[in-house]
């Protein structure tokens, strides 16, 4: 048991190691939110979109993004909500690759291509990704869309940007 007079000093001491660790913590979120990331930062266009998205989400934006820095700002890309990981090991290994492989190869640039359209927005209809293959969509509102029935997108990006940014109920492989 803690003597009276101890116990002051240590309640005295309390206030500013208490100030110390607030300081650090506040120190850690500014630092971070210096950082560009899409958690603080509203990309300008689909390509910064993608280029934090490398950082932050995964392997899709990943294969996605050397092929987006050959093509210009009007856009629409098809990433998904989430870390695709295990999605992108298992595709890669029933085809004998591991993830690193699946990215040096020429299925990084299909993938790509599948998911890339040369359209700023979709609306209800039919467009074509860069692959050649056309997909059916029906978008209710201006924010949300569903493809070939039955894969789910939503708008992420702001209206006002160039290019646009969907995030997809699911990976979309060739």
């Amino acid at each position: 048991m803690p003597t009276p007079r101890r116990a002051a000093v240590q309640w005295a001491m309390r206030p500013p190691l208490t100030a110390l660790a607030i300081l650090a913590l506040g120190s850690a979120v500014l630092t971070s939110c210096l950082q560009k990331s899409l958690d603080w930062y509203i990309p300008a266009d689909a390509h910064e979109y993608v280029d934090l998205c490398v950082q932050d989400i995964g392997p899709d934006c990943e294969a996605l993004q050397p092929t987006m820095r050959t093509l210009g700002r009007d856009i629409s890309v098809l990433t998904t909500n989430g870390d695709t990981t295990e999605a992108f090991m298992a595709y890669a290994r029933a085809r004998g690759l591991t993830l690193e492989q699946f990215l040096a190869s020429p299925l990084r640039e299909r993938y790509a291509r599948a998911n890339i359209f040369p359209v700023d927005r979709f609306t209800t209809g039919t467009f074509t990704a860069l692959d050649g293959a056309a997909h059916t969509f029906v978008c209710p509102d201006e924010w949300s869309c569903v493809m070939d029935g039955d894969i789910t997108l939503n708008h992420s990006m702001d209206r006002k940007r160039t290019g646009t940014v969907y995030r997809a109920s699911r990976v979309i492989f060739p």
